[in-house]
Parts: structure tokens; sequence; C-alpha cells
């Protein structure tokens, strides 16, 4: 058929109709990628904005951002305003939680095995402390999460105890025979294997538990200890290195499971360099804390090798029953961390 003017001058307008129909096909075939796009991950944590384990978070949520080329956003919960460290972990056990970060203590209400690790005189080896962390230690742990609908993620910045005292260095475990010390309610207590007397305390009521004379002495965290004023009223710093608190990021498995391939691969191998910068920065910052305690006049005293060995050696007993009442698993995990 000969193409008339009237033809030539409706061509325009159906080229025109055509285009607008596929721009609503290509508007229509994208809207599932904005969905990806606009994919946002909560993950909790009762931790501080400006913490060695909160800054990894951040680190963590940007890798993720900037990896996924915008698509998945972390948005990051932190000072338990959710709840607490417990509640968290239950939840995300439960799926109603995505992701949570804490310590290894804070999973156990989920994981009760978990306790092992931060039981005195089991992680407490320096030299050797990454290579178990990073090799069998990741595989037993994932294993138990796994069975309570958890999947981990990653280790974050953990750090080692120390002893805080009011009237005397704790230099060996016979200082701290008949001492009224500070435990964690509901908490495998570290200091129960060198004979004290432990003081459960709920979280809110160990800052100036050491000045109002309800306790002689707590093991804690030299940041944590000064961040939370815990260490008010202690005379004495003793770096032993006798307990480890090792944290962890776990996502809910249930809804890991639901996720792109590609996305869960990303999210359960992140980069090791951010691993690597949050452990020097929990080191230095807990540095940082006993330089700041010392310059305010507490006394701090570093354990020798064979003090650290004498506290080592007289916990082992304490793990063992502690792993055998959790369980054959708890023993597997115990062994995996002494080997």
């Amino acid at each position: 058929m000969p193409c008339t003017s009237t033809h030539r001058t409706l061509l325009p307008l159906v080229r025109l109709a055509a285009a607008a129909g596929f721009a609503a096909l290509l508007v229509a075939s994208l809207a599932p990628l904005h969905a990806q796009e606009q994919m946002v991950i909560k993950l909790a944590s009762r931790e501080v904005e400006d913490s060695p384990t909160a800054q990894h978070l951040a680190a963590f949520a940007r890798w993720v951002h900037e990896h996924s080329h915008g698509a998945v956003r972390v948005k990051l919960l932190l000072g338990a305003r959710l709840g607490s460290a417990e509640s968290l972990a239950q939840r995300t056990a439960d799926g109603t939680l995505q992701a949570f970060a804490g310590t290894a203590q804070e999973l156990a209400r989920v994981v009760p095995e978990l306790q092992v690790l931060e039981a005195a005189g089991v992680l407490a080896d320096r030299k050797r402390l990454e290579a178990k962390l990073d090799g069998p230690l990741r595989t037993r742990v994932a294993a138990l999460l796994a069975e309570r609908n958890l999947v981990f993620g990653s280790w974050s910045a953990g750090a080692f105890r120390a002893w805080f005292a009011r009237e005397a260095p704790v230099q060996a475990p016979s200082a701290l025979k008949g001492l009224r010390v500070a435990s964690r309610a509901g908490a495998a207590d570290a200091s129960a294997p060198y004979g004290t007397t432990p003081i459960a305390l709920l979280e809110a009521a160990r800052p100036g538990a050491l000045e109002a004379s309800r306790v002689d002495a707590l093991d804690a965290e030299p940041l944590e200890a000064l961040a939370s004023e815990a260490q008010r009223g202690a005379r004495h710093l003793a770096l032993c290195e006798h307990a480890y608190v090792p944290r962890l990021i776990v996502y809910s498995k249930s809804w890991f499971d639901g996720l792109p391939d590609q996305l869960q691969k990303d999210l359960a191998a992140p980069p090791e360099a951010l691993l690597q910068d949050a452990r020097k920065a929990a080191e230095q910052a807990n540095a940082e804390a006993v330089q700041l305690l010392g310059s305010s006049g507490v006394q701090v005293h570093t354990c020798s090798a064979p003090e650290h060995r004498a506290f080592v050696k007289q916990a082992r007993p304490s793990a063992d029953a502690l792993a055998r009442a959790l369980g054959a698993a708890a023993s597997a995990l115990l062994g995996a961390a002494r080997d």
C-alpha cells in the first residue's frame, strides 16, 4: 500500500506510542531492581556508637552498601535501644530481627555452649588467639549457631579482661581467694575457679559497686570498665589476660536463607581487612584506656608469664566442669579452643 500524506502524518504518532509503550515495559521490568535497591538490613547491638565494635559495624555497613552498588543498606541500631543484648540475640534466632552483633556470652542465651569461650583460662593465649578464632573455632561456632536458626557472619572486635580491685593488685590466683567479686547475672563466672565469693550484679549495678564496697574486685575489659564507670573505686588494675571476650555478627537463618546467593556469600564473608582493622582498633583503644586509668591514679600491674600461666592452670578444672555440664558439643568446642 503506497504511503500517503496521511500515513506520513500518523507515522511519528505511532512511533511515539510505541516508544511510550516500550518505556512503560522498561519501568515495569526495573521495578524489582528498584525494590532490591531499597533492601534494608537491621543490625542491632548493645555497643555504644564510638566503641571499636560499633566502628567495625559501621565499616561493614559501608562496605555492604558500596559492594552492592547501593542495592543493600545496613541500618545499625546501637546501644540496646531495642532491649537487652540477650533479648536481641533471641529475637534474631526467632527471626523477628535480621542481624545481631554481640559477645559470646550474650549469645549464650540462645547457644549455651558459647559460655565456654569466655570462661577463665580458655582463650588466654594471645599468640595463638586469632589462628584459633579464624580456624577450628569458627567452624564449630558456625555449626552450633546453625542448629539454633542463626548464621555466622564474622568475628568482631574482642578484648581480654583484666582484674580491677580495691585493696591490692590481683597478681596471683591466691590474691582472689575469699574476695567478693562482681559477676554478671546469668553468666558463667570467670572468678569462680579462684575461690572467690561471686556477687551477681545486673549490668546497671556494676558501676559504683567497687566504690560502694559492695564488691572487692571485678574483671572487665579496660575500655568497657572505663566507658561504663565500673572501675570507680578501683585502686589496682592487673592485666593478666586470664579471659577473652569474643564478639561476633550473626544473622537470622530463616531470613538469611531467603536472600539471593551472592548476597549470602557477601554477608558471610566480608573482607578480612575489616576484621583486622577492628582487632587493631580494639587493642589500641584498650591500651589507651589503661593509660587513662593509670594517669587517674590507678596502680597498673602487668602479669608476668608465670603469673599468667598460674591463672590459666587453676581455671582449667572449672572450664572442664562447665563444658561437661553443657554437653558434648561444648566439650568439643573447649577442645578446639585449647588445641
